[in-house]
């Protein structure tokens, strides 16, 4: 319930803006938040994977990552690319005792900001860990933001600005 409470208060914000900008009965199509949600994660995943291949990380980290699913809007479908990178799904409330008790770390997709004809996708590392009966829940501080700004020309969303690991990728 709550993501799709979630969900209607980005695509109001979407048309809202759209409006804003005097466009004819232009309605933001879901599919246009999905591309760059799926576009942004698989970045993040990348620079992930590029971290364990350079060893940046313990050794065995990229197979023990899950992509938590928490956080997305209803419906939301990954891209055959993120599929294809084999990784796990999951959601805080569907792990085990013995999952919290191993410790399950992932990628996290934090949600949405929309500020005027700005919008920031977040994403970061998040840790789930059982000790002595107390859940701690860890997300690092860095992540990975996502900055779009909306063109009225265009009447899309333009991403500007990128994490700075992007430019290890290249």
């Amino acid at each position: 319930m709550k993501k799709t409470i979630k969900f209607f208060i980005i695509i109001s914000a979407f048309v809202a803006f759209s409006n804003k900008c005097n466009a004819q009965d232009t309605i933001i199509e879901k599919d246009q938040i999905t591309t760059m949600i799926n576009h942004a994660l698989l970045t993040v995943l990348k620079i992930e994977k590029m971290y364990a291949v350079n060893k940046v990380v313990p050794k065995g980290y990229w197979e023990k990552l899950y992509i938590w699913v928490d956080h997305y809007p209803s419906g939301f479908e990954p891209s055959k690319e993120i599929i294809d990178m084999g990784l796990k799904y999951i959601s805080i409330h569907s792990l085990s005792k013995k999952q919290k008790k191993k410790g399950v770390n992932g990628v996290a997709f934090s949600g949405v900001i929309i500020d005027g004809n700005k919008m920031m996708l977040n994403f970061g590392d998040m840790g789930v860990h059982l000790r002595r009966d107390t859940l701690h829940i860890g997300r690092s501080s860095d992540g990975y933001s996502f900055e779009y700004e909306y063109s009225c020309d265009k009447q899309e969303w333009i991403l500007i600005k990128m994490p700075k690991q992007y430019d290890n990728l290249k």
